[in-house]
């Protein structure tokens, strides 16, 4: 080979050298690689530090426990007063006498012309209920007397014991309510003209 032929294919080799390294330079750069998005991680949860099982449970406060209440019991309805019991006839006293019996004197008075005749039909009805009393034995005496020119007239009965002198008593004001010039007195019997000495 010449020397020109040399220095032909030195000359060759640099310019091929010269335009690869070229070629080289120009050429883009390779699109970088790419990598998956990192998806964030959970927050961690913290878990409650365990108790260890040998440690004492707390204690809980005593139940305070209150005693049931009672059931409330029914009221009785009300009732009616009893009746009182029927007075018993009075009892001789313990020196053994017996009691005084009692008496009531029902007296008519005149008004100038005499007594009215609503007062002498009140006095009849009141005879009347004492004669009855005394044939059941309630009234043990009956004693009338005159007193008067005008028909005035005082009648006395003595009952044998208090029961039936109330009983009575109540009778004869009944009669004589609104009468007038008719007195009714309960008290002793006074004496007679006989009586006196």
């Amino acid at each position: 080979m010449t020397d020109r032929a040399r220095v032909a294919m030195q000359s060759a080799v640099f310019v091929l050298a010269a335009a690869m390294s070229l070629t080289a330079c120009s050429a883009p750069e390779p699109p970088a690689p790419m990598t998956a998005p990192v998806e964030p991680s959970p927050p961690e949860t913290q878990t409650p530090a365990q108790v260890p099982s040998d440690a004492p449970e707390p204690a809980t406060p005593p139940v305070t426990q209150y005693p049931a209440p009672l059931p409330s019991e029914p009221r009785p309805a009300p009732q009616a007063p009893a009746p009182p019991p029927p007075a018993k006839p009075s009892a001789p006293d313990q020196t053994g006498a017996e009691p005084e019996p009692t008496a009531v004197v029902i007296t008519t008075l005149s008004k100038g012309r005499g007594v009215p005749a609503p007062t002498r039909d009140a006095y009849k009805q009141i005879r009347g209920l004492l004669e009855e009393q005394q044939n059941q034995s309630a009234v043990t005496n009956i004693d009338t007397q005159r007193i008067g020119i005008e028909g005035e007239m005082r009648m006395c009965a003595e009952f044998r014991d208090r029961v039936q002198a109330e009983y009575t008593l109540d009778q004869i004001r009944k009669i004589s309510d609104d009468v007038e010039l008719l007195n009714v007195v309960e008290g002793p019997c006074p004496p007679t003209q006989r009586d006196k000495p």
